[in-house]
């Protein structure tokens, strides 16, 4: 199991807002930067206090750079603000001492978080603070296709559309993995999700998505299919 990290104890003093918009202030590294070879998963008794005086520290920093008019700086505060609001709220509720770590994280610590155990919401306000991208492809084997999580599933849907691209790749991270009657199943159901007739014909026949397969050939797709996919055969690879 993985050691629990502790933060150091609270020394009393006061955050003091950035006064530049270059790179990140004492205060910013303090929460974000990390020991790039480990990635600590959880944060153990968190200093609810302190974090409030640091988000409100952020917050009145990027009220201070939008009356300077450092809009960059005044976004990057801002974001840090709802990065430690998460903070709180998620050690807050949790129903024990710890809570996922969402502070001083490595880009492969974030990308963890993002992908594997936050909401599509809460992803996003993380890697906003990081200025980072979700790797919603990632994000959605893990929490769809691996763990079943539907109400993941529909807020993604709620957020974005789902690209091909996206469901090709999390079809290359199931066929790694190895492929299971459960993954066939949701992999399917993303197939719903798409317009992209060629891209559901080749997903199924590789699959072996019997249903989505008749679909396809039963729908106004059929006629497309036949003068592009059934002549020029597959084209898609893992």
């Amino acid at each position: 199991m993985q050691a629990k990290d502790t933060p150091s104890r609270s020394t009393g003093k006061r955050f003091s807002s950035p006064r530049s918009s270059g790179s990140h202030s004492s205060t910013e590294r303090q929460f974000l930067q990390s020991n790039e070879d480990q990635f600590p998963l959880y944060l153990h008794k968190a200093d609810i206090p302190l974090l409030t005086q640091a988000m409100h520290s952020y917050a009145h920093a990027a009220q201070y750079y939008m009356r300077d008019q450092q809009l960059t700086a005044a976004v990057a505060n801002s974001r840090l603000a709802e990065l430690v609001a998460l903070q709180i709220a998620r050690s807050q509720s949790s129903t024990s001492d710890t809570s996922i770590r969402l502070l001083k994280l490595s880009p492969s610590g974030v990308r963890c978080v993002t992908t594997k155990y936050l909401s599509v919401s809460e992803a996003l306000t993380v890697a906003r603070a990081y200025d980072l991208i979700v790797d919603w492809s990632a994000a959605i084997y893990n929490q769809y296709v691996v763990n079943g999580n539907e109400s993941y599933l529909a807020e993604y849907l709620d957020y974005s559309f789902l690209s091909p691209d996206i469901v090709l790749d999390v079809v290359k991270k199931l066929e790694y993995a190895g492929v299971t009657k459960v993954g066939q199943e949701r992999i399917a159901v993303l197939l719903t999700h798409i317009e992209e007739a060629d891209v559901i014909y080749r997903v199924a026949s590789q699959l072996g998505l019997k249903s989505s397969i008749e679909t396809c050939l039963s729908s106004s797709a059929a006629a497309y299919l036949k003068d592009t996919v059934f002549k020029k055969g597959f084209t898609y690879s893992t």
